[in-house]
């Protein structure tokens, strides 16, 4: 039989932001952490290569945009969530402790429309 029968329904996957992050919370879980490569070419661009069968399965992609480089790890996790949209997933969760982008939220009086759009791309990629 194939190894992914042996999964359960639910697949957690880590960005490359604080893995250390997902690998505990699969620790707690007792899940293994879902098979992600990220690789960032000489071009600079972010490849994201999904080595799981996520179809008609409940994915949880744990990322943190509390980092140096937020706008890269926004595209990464924007393209980690299409590309199992893409694969049939069931059900998509984003899971992040802290939303990109909200800083900016606390300074203004009339609303934040980056925390707004960064809301918006991650709907539109496939969050649930």
């Amino acid at each position: 039989g194939s190894n992914s029968s042996l999964r359960p329904p639910m697949i957690v996957f880590g960005c490359s932001a604080h893995p250390q992050l997902s690998d505990e919370v699969c620790t707690i879980l007792g899940i293994p952490k879902g098979d992600l490569a990220i690789t960032h070419p000489t071009n600079k661009e972010t490849d994201v290569e999904i080595n799981e069968y996520v179809r008609s399965k409940e994915v949880f992609i744990i990322s943190s945009g509390d980092c140096n480089n937020i706008n890269n790890l926004i595209m990464e996790l924007l393209i980690v969530i299409y590309a199992c949209k893409t694969s049939s997933a069931r059900k998509i969760v984003a899971v992040l402790p802290y939303l990109p982008y909200s800083r900016q939220c606390k300074m203004r009086k009339r609303g934040c429309i980056t925390a707004k759009l960064v809301a918006k791309l991650l709907r539109n990629a496939g969050v649930n």
